[in-house]
Order: structure tokens, then C-alpha cells, then sequence
């Protein structure tokens, strides 16, 4: 019978070695994504390009408001930087379609990627979030999307898109702006939920 510290310690061997193959990113700090692969602020990458998936989605909240008119803010200068930044991080990426509340502040949110990808903002109703969420994962023609949304209906869409528990995706707090979704749906049903932070420069 084999010394079991020494069974251990082949194991731990082939543990290194398999991490060392298989590296994981080391932060949840999102630098960019590249057609579909994200790459991280310590430049480890993560691919979403495989045959067994179906859609992907990306949500974020709305960039930084101004507190006036209290109804319908616009964005502050931190926040059209933010929205730049979110440009920078999709412009190399497949988006086949960028969606929006109808508030100011969202609308200008998605408006710099928009522009940069040619494509129009489409609207839908953050009151009807299970219905949109299901019409999104019929989709045969829709591939990735990025959708724009509020600090308390984004973690919602999160979990109807997903098919998790809502509870798994708390409301944002106030202050919170640089929280990233990807919603990867496969082919078989199942789907993975990705939560990540990006920044401004």
C-alpha cells in the first residue's frame, strides 16, 4: 500500500500543472472583449466563442446622472466618460443589437457604442422584463446584444435571461456604475452568468 503523503503529493503536482495550463483570471476587472473573448485588466483571457452557445448578452447599468430634473437626469461628465469607456470595450466586439429604456440617461448611455457600431437604439420597457427577456432567447437571428438598463431592472433581466434565481442578482446600490452582466446561453438550455467590473480611464 502506497504512502498516502506521497499519493498527495503526486496529486498536488498534477494540480499545479493543470493551472499552470488552464489559467484563471485573477481579477473580475474587464479590459476589453474582443470579438467574443473578454480580456481581463491583467490581460488573462476568457472565450465565449464556442459552438455550444447560442446568445450572449451584455447589461449595464445607465452611466453617472445628474440629480436634475429629478424625473429624467441627464448624464454628468463622469458618466459620458463612462459611456465612452463602454464603446471602448464593445468596439471589437460582435454586437448585433444595443437596447435602452426610454430615460435620458440610458439613451445616452448606449448612444457613443451606437454610433460606433452603426446601429440604432432599440427600446424596450424595463416593466415588461420577463416578456423581453423571452423574446430576446426565441431569437434564432440574435446573437449578442448589449442592453442598457437601471440599477434595480438590470439585476432583474439578469436573472429572467438566465433563468436564475433573482435572489442570486441583488438591486445595485445607488453608487454602484461599473457592474457588468454577461448572460451566456447555450444551446442545451443551460446558461452561465458572468459579473464583472469595468472602468473609466
Amino acid at each position: 500500500m502506497r504512502n498516502p503523503c506521497v499519493l498527495f503529493s503526486i496529486a498536488l503536482i498534477f494540480l499545479l500543472i493543470s493551472c499552470k495550463e488552464s489559467p484563471v483570471p485573477t481579477t473580475t476587472a474587464i479590459k476589453q472583449v474582443k470579438q467574443q473573448t473578454i480580456v481581463f485588466e491583467d490581460d488573462s483571457e476568457l472565450a465565449l466563442s464556442d459552438k455550444e452557445i447560442k446568445q450572449v448578452f451584455y447589461l449595464v447599468r445607465h452611466a453617472e446622472k445628474d440629480t436634475i430634473p429629478k424625473d429624467n437626469p441627464r448624464l454628468l461628465p463622469k458618466g459620458e466618460e463612462r459611456a465612452n469607456a463602454i464603446t471602448d470595450i464593445f468596439r471589437q466586439s460582435r454586437i448585433d443589437e444595443i437596447y435602452s429604456t426610454l430615460f435620458t440617461r440610458t439613451l445616452l448611455t448606449a448612444e457613443s457604442l451606437s454610433g460606433a457600431k452603426g446601429l440604432k437604439i432599440l427600446p424596450y420597457d424595463h416593466r415588461e422584463l420577463k416578456a423581453f427577456a423571452e423574446s430576446l432567447k426565441q431569437r434564432d437571428d440574435l446573437f449578442s446584444a448589449l442592453i442598457v438598463g437601471h440599477s434595480n431592472s438590470t439585476p432583474t433581466l439578469v436573472s429572467f435571461l438566465s433563468d436564475k434565481d433573482s435572489k442570486m442578482f441583488p438591486q445595485l446600490d445607488e453608487s454602484v456604475y461599473d457592474k457588468l452582466y454577461i448572460v451566456i446561453i447555450h444551446k442545451d438550455g443551460t446558461s452561465d452568468v458572468k459579473e464583472l467590473n469595468y472602468f473609466t480611464e
